[in-house]
C-alpha cells in the first residue's frame, strides 16, 4: 500500500515537473529560434569568421523580447543595425 502511494506521488511530481519545464520551453522558444536564424543568417552572409556575433545580437533580442517592446520592424533592427 506504501509503494502505491509512493508511485503515486513520484508520477504527481513528474507530472508538475514536465509541465513547468514544457511552458519554461515555450517561453524561450522565441529566443532560441531567433539564435538560430541570425546564426545561419550570418554564417551565409558573412562566413563562420563572424558567428560569434549572433551571440551578441541575440543577447540583445533577449533583453528587448523579454521587456516586451519591439516589433518586427524593431527585431529586424537588431539583425541589420
Amino acid at each position: 500500500m506504501g509503494a502505491d502511494l509512493d508511485i503515486c506521488f513520484i508520477e504527481k511530481r513528474f507530472a508538475e515537473w514536465m509541465h513547468r519545464f514544457l511552458a519554461a520551453f515555450r517561453r524561450a522558444m522565441p529566443v532560441i529560434f531567433f539564435f538560430i536564424t541570425s546564426y545561419f543568417l550570418i554564417l551565409l552572409l558573412f562566413g563562420l569568421q563572424y558567428t560569434i556575433a549572433a551571440s551578441a545580437i541575440t543577447v540583445f533580442f533577449s533583453s528587448r523580447y523579454r521587456r516586451g517592446a519591439g516589433s518586427v520592424l524593431g527585431y529586424l533592427i537588431l539583425i541589420f543595425p
